[in-house]
């Protein structure tokens, strides 16, 4: 599972500036013999969490954290 910033030039504005939106998103990773697969697990516009750095997934729950947020992401009924 990796987090990370879709747009990178908008993570800079947003880490000068908490008011500007940046997107995120969490792939989970699978590693099969002859390659590294990878499916995207959230995908959102910075509107929920802006610049996500982490991600744990366990179960049906997801929980995402961001660089400069207070707050954590939590998010239940992944498959």
């Amino acid at each position: 599972m990796g987090a990370g910033h879709v747009k990178l030039l908008t993570f800079a504005r947003h880490a000068g500036d908490a008011g500007v939106a940046a997107p995120s998103e969490v792939k989970r990773l699978f590693f099969e013999p002859d390659r590294v697969r990878q499916e995207t697990r959230f995908l959102d516009d910075g509107a929920l969490l802006s610049g996500a750095s982490a991600a744990a997934f366990g179960g049906d729950t997801l929980l995402i954290g961001a660089v400069f947020s207070p707050y954590a992401l939590l998010c239940t009924g992944v498959e």
